[in-house]
Parts: C-alpha cells; sequence; structure tokens
C-alpha cells in the first residue's frame, strides 16, 4: 500500500515532468562517450623468468606455461566490445557516409542556425562513439602486444633452457618436453600476431570514420565563422518575386523527402544502438501504471473517509497519462544528451498530450484554452525544429506562426482589450510578431557563405 507521504511525493515528480515537457531542449552530445561499459581483458602476467630453466625444473615450469598457454587461447578469442563493434562497424560506417552527403548537400545550401546545430550535434553524437571504439581497440592492442613480449621472453628462455639442458646430457624425455613447450610458444605467438593485426586494421578503419567526423564538425565551424556578421541579409525566399518563390515551392518536395530520409536513417541507427534500453522503459511503464492506478485508489479512499489528500494528487485521476510522463522523463534522462534531433522530436511529441491533460488539472476552466493554444504552437514548433534542415519550409512555418501570434494578439486586443502594463507589453509583443513576420515574408537571415549557393 502507498503511504501519503510517498504517493505526495509521486504527484510532484509527475506534476513537475508535466510541466517541463514543453520545455524540453535537447542538449549536446558529449564530447567523448564509450561506445561500451567494462574493461578491456588483459593477458594473463606470468613471473620474471630467470636466465635459464633448470633441468630439474623443467617439468614443473612446462606445466605453468601450458597454463599460461591456455590463458591467452582464451584473451585471443575476442570479447562482447570487440564483437560489438566489428557487427556495428558497417552501419557506423554508413551512417558516417550518409551523414557526410546530407552535410554537404545543406552546407551547399542555405541552411539556418537550427540547421547547423542539428549537424554539429549529430556528429558530435557519432564522433563519440568511434571515439569509444577507438579507445577499446587500442587497449587491445596493446595488450596484445604486451602478450607478445611476454611470449618472446619465454622462447628465449626456453631456448637457453634447450641448449643447457643438451650440454648437461638431460635425458631425451626432457629435451622433447621443451621442444613441446617451444613448439606452444610458437603456435601461440602465431595467433597473437593475427589477432594483433586484425584489431589494427580494425582500429585504422574505425580511425578513418572518426578522423570524417572531425573534418566535418571543423567544416561546419568555419561555415559559421565565415557567415558571422551577417545576420541582416536575407536568407529565405522574398514572397514577393514570384518567380524565386515558384522554384524554390517546387524544389520543396524533393529538399524534404531527403531531409526526411536522413533523419529516418539517424533514427534507426539511434534505436537499434539503445534497444535495451528501449525495453527497460516499457518495463518500466508497465510497472508505473499499476503504482498510479493504485495511488488513484488510494487518494480516493482518503476523499472517501473525509481526509484530504494533498492537492497534487488529483494528477492520479489521469494514471495512464502519469505513468506516460514519468517514462518520457526517464526516456529524456538516457536519451537526450546523445540523440539526434529526430529522436528529440518524437520524445516530445510523446510528451506533448499527457502533458496537456495534467496540467488542465490544475489550471482554472478560464485558461485552458490558452493552454490549448500553448499546445497548438508547441506542436507546430516542434514540426518547425523538425523542418529546420529544409530553409525553405522552416520559413514556411515560422511564416505562419508569426501570422497566427499577430492575429490572435490583435483579435484579442480589439475585443478585450486589457488595461495597464498589460495593454503595454501585448502592444509591445504585437509589434515584435509583426516584425518577425516582416521578416519571414523573406527580409531576415544571412547571404549564403564561402560553402552556401543553391544544391544541385
Amino acid at each position: 500500500m502507498l503511504s501519503r507521504r510517498v504517493t505526495s511525493l509521486l504527484a510532484a515528480l509527475i506534476t513537475l515532468a508535466a510541466s517541463l515537457a514543453l520545455a524540453a531542449e535537447p542538449k549536446d552530445a558529449p564530447a567523448t562517450r564509450p561506445a561500451q561499459s567494462g574493461a578491456v581483458v588483459t593477458p594473463p602476467t606470468e613471473d620474471a623468468a630467470a636466465a635459464t630453466i633448470p633441468v630439474p625444473e623443467v617439468a614443473r615450469r612446462a606445466d605453468e606455461v601450458a597454463k599460461l598457454i591456455r590463458d591467452l587461447d582464451a584473451f585471443l578469442t575476442p570479447g562482447p566490445m570487440i564483437e560489438a563493434i566489428q557487427k556495428q562497424l558497417p552501419e557506423s560506417t554508413g551512417r558516417v557516409k550518409v551523414l557526410s552527403g546530407d552535410t554537404v548537400g545543406q552546407l551547399d545550401g542555405e541552411p539556418s542556425a537550427a540547421t547547423l546545430d542539428g549537424l554539429t550535434e549529430q556528429w558530435q553524437m557519432t564522433r563519440a562513439v568511434l571515439s569509444g571504439h577507438v579507445n577499446v581497440l587500442g587497449q587491445r592492442a596493446t595488450a596484445i602486444e604486451q602478450a607478445q613480449e611476454r611470449l618472446t621472453r619465454l622462447r628465449e628462455v626456453w631456448t637457453r633452457a634447450r641448449a643447457d639442458a643438451r650440454a648437461s646430457r638431460a635425458p631425451a624425455q626432457v629435451i622433447g618436453r621443451i621442444d613441446s613447450v617451444l613448439a606452444a610458444v610458437a603456435t601461440a605467438a602465431g595467433q597473437m600476431q593475427t589477432q594483433r593485426a586484425a584489431t589494427l586494421v580494425l582500429q585504422d578503419t574505425v580511425a578513418r570514420e572518426l578522423a570524417e567526423c572531425e573534418i566535418m564538425i571543423d567544416r561546419i565551424a568555419s561555415f559559421r565563422r565565415g557567415t558571422a556578421g551577417q545576420l541582416l541579409e536575407r536568407t529565405g525566399v522574398p514572397f514577393w518575386r514570384t518567380g524565386s518563390l515558384a522554384a524554390a515551392l517546387a524544389d520543396l518536395p524533393g529538399r524534404v523527402g531527403e531531409a526526411t530520409a536522413a533523419d529516418a536513417t539517424q533514427l534507426r541507427y539511434f534505436t537499434r544502438a539503445r534497444g535495451s534500453r528501449a525495453a527497460v522503459l516499457g518495463v518500466l511503464f508497465v510497472v508505473l501504471v499499476l503504482v498510479t492506478y493504485t495511488a488513484r485508489r488510494r487518494t480516493r479512499e482518503w476523499t472517501a473517509a473525509g481526509e484530504t489528500p494533498a492537492a497534487a494528487a488529483a494528477v492520479f485521476e489521469r494514471p495512464m497519462s502519469a505513468a506516460s510522463m514519468l517514462t518520457i522523463a526517464a526516456a529524456a534522462l538516457l536519451f537526450l544528451p546523445t540523440a539526434p534531433r529526430a529522436a528529440v522530436g518524437v520524445i516530445q511529441l510523446l510528451a506533448l498530450v499527457p502533458a496537456l491533460r495534467l496540467m488542465r488539472l490544475s489550471v482554472p476552466a478560464r485558461y485552458v484554452p490558452a493552454l490549448h493554444v500553448l499546445g497548438a504552437l508547441f506542436f507546430v514548433d516542434v514540426l518547425r525544429n523538425l523542418g529546420s534542415v529544409v530553409p525553405l519550409l522552416d520559413q514556411l512555418i515560422f511564416l505562419l506562426e508569426m501570422l497566427a501570434a499577430v492575429g490572435v494578439l490583435a483579435w484579442w486586443l480589439s475585443t478585450r482589450p486589457p488595461a495597464g502594463n498589460m495593454a503595454i507589453a501585448l502592444r509591445a509583443l504585437l509589434v515584435v510578431f509583426s516584425v518577425a513576420l516582416a521578416a519571414a515574408a523573406g527580409i531576415h537571415g544571412r547571404r549564403a557563405g564561402p560553402w552556401c549557393g543553391r544544391r544541385r
């Protein structure tokens, strides 16, 4: 059974998640992030070998070498992290290729600041994953080289031991045992060299993809520097120039299709890489549904008994929305730091409906229409952010937003004129929106930079 304190705390968390949902913002991916957790398996070590091996010690030391060789055989088998890197490499290479083509195409067009932010974010996320892969492979290559050095020392020691044994006229069985040890060491050294070569080739391939990430991030940064200070120059299509507008509109479906395909590819890569976390979120949602339904039953029992539950406990009257908001908040903590722009947009859209349903419970009835308007504007703004990689689409959506804002404010001021400071603030806001509307019609932005121009 849920206690009153636990119920109140849970209700407060749900309310907070709902209130923050409309203000969710994607965060930059960390500069470095290991692709997988866990440490690279290091090869087994041996005690420092003596200059030679006395004949009476040959049997014991041979058993120790046999155990060392068995341990090295286990070490030679690629671990889960190496296998995962090998498995993910084709997808990673394809992702870099797709993103490179999309980035070059965007920079050859007229990318907005939001477009550049989205491209940078995707490259940073890809760079973080590849950097983790390079580190893991580097650690394995170093461990293999250390194992090779041990095998070299063993071969030298046992080679001297063989010469000493022959010089001392040791039995043939002892000489044969030493020969078997040398053969096993030689076989292990050959296998180790094969693994070293495979690891270095894989590391080089991943490093090339990482270098491509660095090049494209630098290129986007150079583009930003080249276009700095040109914010008052036109980048949008002037709507009064019908010829330019018609050509841009004709090109719009193709540009939208390309951007949608690129976003779908990034989203597919992202979901594949985090499938296990999605399964955890599914289990979490089921648990939270059970918890919120239990909390609703408890708050209704308290009300029937004449007790007054906490005001925030009203959120439990919509248990599915409450469970959804808590699950989405957990998804944001897990995914947003490295999520591509499309994934962030999906999370924001999923949060919109449950957030509005929960916020209605704490908003006076006269403000509910304004809450719905806020939700509609949020929905449109998320779509604009998703479409920001296509400059004309971004411009059209922003134009519609400003047109709606100017219309609503003008209607409000004419039918329900406020007084005092509110009237001054609303009129100032109307002026700002009107200027933004004029800018959206084609009198804003920056001119194409050194890598801009129409996409061919």
